[in-house]
């Protein structure tokens, strides 16, 4: 049977299910792990009370909690991560005041990478470096940073700061984990030496970034690496004499990247852009010195952060987007390219429209036996609809359903059977300072079908009072396997009778019918829809056809504005034709190349280009930027010769292809 209980507002679904229902088979947070909380916060007051508690919760003897004061943007600026032990949650989360703060939550990580007390130590120095330099930023996973494509000489690095947040030990002027500056790459480097040749498997073993355990993953020592590639793409240079653009390069936690739920990385991706900025104006501080400019001298910086997923508010607003939007423009941060996100046939998301929904409408979703991950579905409300006009009737495969006449945020139903087997959080999501897009969500969480009864057909049958024009959208969130991980994760999805996976001659079918409600449309990923990011989709470079994996616009409109884009920015190729379906770049080992394909590796593109361009014009702003390599691709397009290009929307490939 389904029982029901309530849950206080600024606890959110993913972080209550990750707390309480073990997802993943793995075991809730313990004495031994730390963490990582953001707090959304409106002003210095709300900084102080939150800083006057930790400090309390540090007397009291132990390590922790940890905050990291990295944000060049100092205290009063909006988001702060703080690193908490389990038993400091409740007395953090007990400072929420309603209209100010906001608490997201990722995974746990070790409690033994972080230190007691926290000290910064040096910041990044690159000697020589010039002012027309450019800063590539890099946040990914699996960097194989001896790469001779990341380096200006035999022991020479051109990485200026690496923050391995991988390591299972802790060091350097980071907050947790381990930190390695350019001088001490340098000595590695050189320490490695034999004959002329730097022993990179050496190298990698030494500073932590191959072997390993089934606690930590270190990918280096396999032969290609998404981060490796990714850098490469983005920032790789053979080795030769002069000034050379530096890199600031973050691999995050392998828990972190293995679990692909999304709402796991937003404390540790802002803690890393944190960081690239703050060892950028080290830079910048040490170039101005050297070369008489002012104090306010900034390098520019580029970052790419090849990551997404798949459900959530795609309307710009989430807390990240807008984190992403603030920084851009502040203190060098010229762009941050994202994906497009490549969902575009993963059947995870379906729409109904108002006209739709005036009579009952019946989803099934397919959950595949024998996954190690939690599912999770969400249905999202148009803003300024409240969840008394939303009817929501749940049937598992086998056991008791749900039906909810209307939805009641900050209640949850849970189906216990011989333990947690389900839960359906009923929520209201606002963000800050805009209470005029508050929108009711509804999250299902199934607990993972190699250990509980949640695999095959749910039927989920919804009803609303909605204009007819409005729109009510479902998510099945992502949840397969990244490459080089232990496989756990299935991908669930929805099935559709109407959904076509193939076109009539047998290829792989891109475009929606009409009479579908699952949809290829609005898969761009959600932390790819805020205003002043980057965003690219791919295509094939033989015949300009969009990917079949790209995802597609339109963003959700926020309320009272025109939508700001359709979908990505523009498309730059990561497959060759449709048979070699991939790129090459750096493998791990130098002079090797390997071969991958997916969105990431355009956005990768992207950043090498605005890199090009801001060697040439570092007065550019991220405006112009933007403009111009949207008018570049748009440019590419116009004058194509007739017949090389098929047609194409915007919502597919933006701007044009390049």
């Amino acid at each position: 049977m389904w029982s029901s209980f309530t849950l206080p507002r600024e606890m959110d679904a993913y972080r209550h299910w990750n707390a309480f229902a073990q997802p993943g088979g793995g075991a809730t947070p313990d004495h031994g792990q730390v963490l990582p909380l953001v707090f959304q916060l409106a002003n210095q007051g709300q900084y102080q009370r939150l800083m006057n508690e930790v400090d309390r919760l540090r007397g009291l003897g132990g390590p922790g909690p940890y905050v990291s004061d990295m944000n060049p943007n100092g205290a009063g600026d909006r988001q702060v991560v703080v690193y908490a032990k389990p038993d400091d949650i409740a007395d953090l989360v007990a400072l929420r005041n309603p209209q100010t703060v906001v608490i997201e939550e990722s995974a746990a990580l070790p409690e033994a990478a972080f230190p007691a007390p926290f000290n910064a130590g040096p910041s990044a120095s690159y000697p020589g470096l010039g002012p027309d330099a450019v800063i590539s930023g890099v946040i990914d996973f699996g960097m194989a940073i001896a790469n001779a494509r990341f380096r200006a000489g035999l022991n020479e690095s051109r990485i200026a700061a690496f923050w391995n947040m991988n390591a299972s030990e802790q060091g350097g002027s980071v907050p947790h984990h381990q930190e390695f500056l350019k001088a001490q790459i340098d000595a590695g480097l050189a320490a490695h030496t034999y004959n002329g040749i730097v022993d990179e498997e050496a190298f990698n073993r030494a500073f932590g970034l191959a072997g390993g355990t089934a606690r930590v993953q270190r990918p280096a020592a396999r032969s290609r690496t998404h981060g490796t590639f990714i850098s490469d793409l983005a920032a790789g240079e053979e080795m030769g004499p002069g000034d050379r653009n530096p890199i600031i390069a973050v691999q995050l936690p392998a828990e972190i990247v293995g679990d692909t739920y999304g709402v796991h990385f937003n404390a540790v991706v802002r803690e890393a852009v944190s960081y690239i900025m703050g060892q950028a104006g080290s830079l910048s501080a040490e170039v101005a010195a050297a070369h008489g400019l002012g104090s306010d001298f900034r390098l520019p910086v580029v970052i790419n952060i090849s990551f997404g997923t798949y459900a959530g508010r795609h309307d710009g607003l989430s807390t990240l987007e807008r984190y992403f939007d603030d920084m851009i423009g502040l203190d060098g941060l010229k762009a941050i390219c994202l994906p497009v996100g490549n969902g575009h046939e993963s059947r995870s998301h379906a729409r109904y429209t108002g006209a739709e929904l005036a009579s009952p409408q019946q989803m099934m979703l397919r959950v595949q036996p024998d996954s190690r991950l939690s599912e999770f579905v969400q249905v999202w409300l148009p803003a300024g609809v409240s969840g008394a006009d939303l009817a929501l009737k749940i049937t598992p495969p086998l056991g008791p359903e749900l039906d909810l006449a209307t939805i009641v945020p900050g209640t949850v139903w849970e189906w216990d059977q011989g333990g947690v087997t389900a839960r359906l959080y009923q929520q209201e999501d606002v963000p800050e300072d805009m209470p005029g897009e508050a929108r009711v969500k509804v999250t299902l969480a199934l607990r993972p079908s190699e250990s509980a009864p949640t695999g095959g057909a749910w039927m989920i049958r919804v009803a609303a009072n909605l204009a007819p024009e409005q729109v009510l959208d479902m998510w099945v969130e992502r949840g397969d396997t990244p490459d080089g991980f232990v496989p756990k994760g299935r991908q669930a999805y929805f099935d559709d009778p109407e959904y076509r996976l193939y076109n009539a001659i047998g290829g792989i079918e891109q475009h929606d019918r009409p009479e579908a409600r699952v949809k290829r449309a609005g898969t761009i990923s959600p932390i790819a829809t805020g205003r002043e990011t980057t965003v690219l989709a791919s295509h094939r470079a033989q015949d300009f056809k969009m990917s079949t994996f790209s995802s597609a616009g339109p963003v959700t409109a926020q309320v009272g504005s025109a939508s700001y884009r359709d979908g990505p920015d523009l498309s730059y190729p990561s497959e060759k034709s449709a048979v070699r379906d991939f790129i090459g770049a750096a493998g791990s080992a130098s002079g090797s190349v390997r071969y991958y394909r997916g969105t990431s590796f355009s956005s990768a593109m992207a950043a090498r280009a605005y890199v090009g361009m801001l060697m040439a014009d570092p007065s550019l702003t991220p405006a112009a930027l933007r403009t111009a390599l949207k008018a570049e691709a748009a440019a590419a397009e116009a004058n194509a010769s007739p017949g090389t290009r098929p047609a194409e929307t915007a919502e597919r490939m933006g701007a044009g292809r390049l």
